[in-house]
C-alpha cells in the first residue's frame, strides 16, 4: 500500500457503499452499526438460503426425494468424522438459486459450535458438488457465487470466517480473522465497481505494555477471487489508549473510512479516510506474497521486568525492557535468556501471521 495525501474527497457521487449514496463506509461496519442502529448492517446484496418447501425437497432418515422430478438420492454421511455425533440433514436453497443445498451438521462433545459438511444438487438430483463447510448465502448479481460471513463465538471468543464459494470453477476463497483478537468488521458490495470490499480488524492490549491495531482489506471480485489486498498496523506504547479506542486514534482505521474508489483501467484502489479534518488516500497497488508484519507481546511477572541486568535477545536484538511490545515478520526465532545470576537459557519459538502473539518470558535459577 502507498500513502498519498489529499486535500478533499472525490466526487461525492462516486464514495460511499453505492453510486449515489455519500454515507461513510464506515457506518456500515458491523460493530458501528450494531452500537448505533441496534441491528447489523444490510446485506441487501446478498439472498439467504434457507431451509426449501416440503414440495420440492424431502429428506427423511435415509433418502433425499427430489419431489418435482420424482428421484430419490440415498443421505451420505461418510464425511462425517465416526467420533461425531450428527445432527438431523436439511436442505436450503433461495428463489433465485435453481440448486439445493443439503447440509449435514455435526458436533463434537463439548464443542463449543457446530460443524457442517454439505452437498450441492441440482432441482432434478444430480450430485454438482461436495462442500467441507456451510455455504449460507447466494449473491444477488452471480447465482454461481455462494458466500458465507459467519460469526461465530461471543465476548472474548468472537471469530469471523468469509468464504466464497465460487460453484461454476469448483473454486473458495476463505478470509479469516482469529478467533479472540477480531475487532470490527466491514462486509459491503461496492455495486459501481462489481467487487466486494472486506475489511478485517485484528486487535488487542495489555495493560501497561501497549496496543495494536492491525487492518486487512481485501477486494474480491464478482466471481469470488481476490483481486487486490492490503495492510495498514497502528501499535502504541500510549497507556491511555487500550483496543476499545485504538480505532478511533488510529488515522487508517476502519473507524475512519469514508470512501473506496477504484482507478480506471488499473487493478489499483483508492481508500479515502477522514481523522477530524484531516482527508488522507491509501492505495493499493495489487496483492503481495510476502509476509506482513505481526505483533509480538513478551510478557513478564513483576519479578522478572525488574531484573535490570537481566539480558535477553531474541534473532541478535536486544530486548531493552520488559513486558514490551515488538513489531517482527513471522517466522520461527530464538530467544536467548542470561539472567543476573549468569544461568542462562534458549529455546525457540515462532511468530504467526494474522493475529497477536504472545510470549512468556522466564529465567531459570
Amino acid at each position: 500500500m502507498i500513502l498519498r495525501q489529499t486535500t478533499e474527497l472525490p466526487d461525492p457521487q462516486k464514495t460511499g457503499r453505492n453510486a449515489g449514496d455519500t454515507t461513510p463506509l464506515r457506518d456500515y461496519a458491523y460493530n458501528f452499526h450494531f452500537d448505533s442502529f441496534g441491528a447489523p448492517p444490510p446485506t441487501d446484496f446478498l439472498a439467504k438460503l434457507e431451509p426449501c418447501s416440503s414440495d420440492a425437497v424431502e429428506i427423511d432418515s435415509h433418502y433425499i426425494k427430489f419431489k418435482k422430478y420424482g428421484r430419490t438420492v440415498p443421505l451420505n454421511a461418510s464425511l462425517i468424522p465416526d467420533w461425531a455425533d450428527p445432527a438431523k440433514p436439511y436442505a436450503i436453497s433461495a428463489p433465485s438459486f435453481d440448486r439445493v443445498v443439503v447440509v449435514y451438521p455435526y458436533y463434537f462433545y463439548q464443542c463449543k459450535e457446530n460443524k457442517y459438511f454439505a452437498e450441492l444438487y441440482s432441482r432434478e438430483g444430480k450430485l454438482l458438488q461436495t462442500f467441507e463447510s456451510l455455504p449460507t448465502h447466494v449473491a444477488v448479481n452471480n447465482p454461481n457465487l455462494l458466500i458465507s460471513p459467519e460469526r461465530s463465538g461471543c465476548c472474548e471468543s468472537i471469530r469471523w470466517d468469509f468464504r466464497f464459494y465460487n460453484i461454476a470453477h469448483k473454486t473458495m476463497t476463505q478470509l479469516s480473522c482469529p478467533e479472540g483478537f477480531c475487532g470490527d468488521v466491514l462486509f459491503e458490495f461496492i455495486d459501481q465497481h462489481g467487487h466486494y470490499l472486506l475489511i478485517q480488524e485484528i486487535v488487542d492490549s495489555v495493560s501497561g505494555v501497549g496496543a495494536y491495531l492491525q487492518t486487512n482489506i481485501y477486494l474480491i471480485d464478482n466471481q469470488g477471487n481476490l483481486a487486490a489486498s492490503g495492510q495498514t498496523i497502528f501499535a502504541t506504547k500510549d497507556n491511555r489508549i487500550d483496543k476499545e479506542n485504538i480505532s478511533t486514534n488510529a488515522p487508517f482505521s476502519l473507524r475512519n473510512l469514508q470512501s473506496v474508489a477504484r482507478i480506471k483501467n488499473d487493478s489499483s484502489w483508492l481508500l479515502h479516510y477522514k481523522t477530524g479534518n484531516k482527508l488522507s488516500t491509501a492505495q493499493i497497488t495489487g496483492q503481495t506474497d510476502t509476509a506482513s508484519p505481526s505483533a509480538l507481546f513478551l510478557l513478564a511477572d513483576k519479578h522478572v521486568a525488574h531484573l535490570t541486568n537481566a539480558e535477553i535477545k531474541i534473532a541478535g536484538y536486544k530486548v531493552k525492557e520488559l513486558p514490551s511490545l515488538l513489531i517482527a515478520t513471522p517466522g520461527k526465532y530464538m530467544i536467548t535468556t542470561r539472567s543476573v545470576r549468569g544461568g542462562g537459557s534458549s529455546k525457540e519459538f515462532e511468530v504467526k501471521p494474522n493475529t497477536i502473539n504472545k510470549l512468556p518470558i522466564e529465567f531459570s535459577n
